[in-house]
This record gives structure tokens, sequence and C-alpha cells, in this order.
């Protein structure tokens, strides 16, 4: 399932933390464990190519999931808990990279529509977390920070959290 532009970061993270940073991003790694079930939005089959090409941040070949907070809101202010979850692959489509994550956390970063960014190894393992100063400068063109040229508000819904 494709990423056009959603989670897009342009280059070398710039990572500012809080505290309390690191329980977040372990609850959240938590939490999203679960997203396979969480369903994409319709006509994304497959894994079709990244628009970010080798020098985005998110591989390849991107696949998202969203929570049930997040896809009935799409196109206007996602609601507090809403999550964002992408697969990032290699080249060959199989070999996952990482895991990228963002959450609407009120409070949180007023200044950047309080969202939470976490970056994972395929095995869980954080390595960055907070306000991450690339993803806000690369989702600046979406709508409360959510950036894609086709999301739509009926995008996804997940089938239990």
């Amino acid at each position: 399932m494709a990423l056009i532009g959603v989670l897009a970061a342009c280059g070398p993270q710039e990572e500012k933390t809080a505290p309390g940073d690191d329980v977040i991003a372990q609850t959240l790694w938590d939490h999203f464990q679960g997203a396979r079930h969480w369903q994409s939005p319709e006509g994304w089959d497959g894994l079709p190519a990244s628009t970010l090409e080798a020098e985005g941040e998110h591989g390849a070949y991107t696949e998202i999931r969203m929570n049930r907070l997040a896809a009935g809101t799409i196109g206007g202010d996602v609601l507090p808990g809403g999550v964002l979850v992408t697969a990032d692959y290699d080249e060959d489509g199989e070999t996952l990279l990482q895991w990228t994550a963002m959450k609407k956390i009120p409070g949180y970063d007023p200044d950047n529509d309080d969202w939470f960014w976490a970056r994972y190894s395929p095995e869980g393992e954080v390595k960055l977390k907070g306000t991450l100063n690339d993803c806000i400068y690369c989702h600046l063109n979406g709508t409360d920070l959510v950036y894609s040229a086709w999301l739509t508000p009926s995008a996804a819904l997940d089938t239990g959290r």
C-alpha cells in the first residue's frame, strides 16, 4: 500500500524531545502493533513505489495504516488520539526498513498541531521521537500536518481501536 507524500521527510532529522517522550514512543509502538488489522484507504492495492524515491525518509515502498480517529478526519483536523503509521520497505518491497508513526496528542506541541512523531527499527527500537523538524517541514503542505495528494475523509477505518 503506497503512501504518497504522507509522513514524508526530506533529510537528516533534527530531534527535539521532551520529558516523557520515551514513554509516549513505547506506548505508541505497543498500540500500533495491532495496526495490521487497521485498514488502508480503498484503492491502495499492493505496495506501489513511493513518490519520495530513494532520497526520501520512507524507503522505496511504503504502506500506511491509520486508526479510526485519524481515518475519519483526513482532510480536516485529526481527532486527538489519531495515529498514522507507515511500514517503510526497501527496493524489493519485502524488506522492512523501519516504521514511522505520528500521533495527535492534545497539548504535546501546539506550535505544530500537537503531533508526536516517532521512527522505529523493524524490531521496535526507537530511533527518533518527539518533535521531528524534517517531518514537520515536509508536512506543512498538508491539512493538520497530514500531507498527501490523495487521502480523502473516508480513507480508512480500523476494526477495533
